[in-house]
């Protein structure tokens, strides 16, 4: 499986979680045992470990720019691909934010409802800027 099978599939595993419930243990199991010897299942398992790991901290970058859309009242599928992207833009990286957005916009048009890829896109467009704000230096005035 390439990355965008493996977001994927944090995609489905973190869906699950939230939606059916499930022990974490158990699902991470069960889909370790599906992938075989895949190349891509660690990215897979610490992309979850992540989302779950820091979960307030990604949440807590996602509210500010879903005023309308709290966390709890967003779509399932958005709040997760929301939470996939942010825990990719803070924690690998070696992944570039604009690739995590993009993937994640691909994705809630293929799993989301037809306003899903705009919202994700919007949302993560802010914390993407936010993210550079707070990266940047700042410079002493003259």
């Amino acid at each position: 499986m390439g990355r965008r099978k493996a977001r994927e599939e944090a995609l489905k595993i973190l869906y699950s979680l939230e939606v059916g419930r499930k022990d974490a243990n158990e699902v991470l199991r069960e889909s370790e045992e599906a992938s075989g010897t895949d190349p891509q299942w660690p990215f897979v398992s610490q992309l979850v470990k992540n989302v779950r790991d820091h979960l307030t901290e990604i949440d807590a970058s996602i509210t500010p720019f879903a005023q309308q859309w709290p966390i709890p009242r967003m779509a399932a599928v958005d709040r997760t691909l929301l939470r996939i992207a942010v825990a990719e833009m803070l924690y690998f990286p070696e992944t570039p934010h604009e690739v995590a957005m993009n993937e994640a916009i691909e994705l809630a048009k293929k799993y989301g409802d037809i306003d899903s890829g705009s919202f994700v896109n919007g949302v993560l467009a802010s914390v993407h800027r936010q993210l550079l704000a707070s990266a940047e230096p700042t410079q002493p005035k003259p």
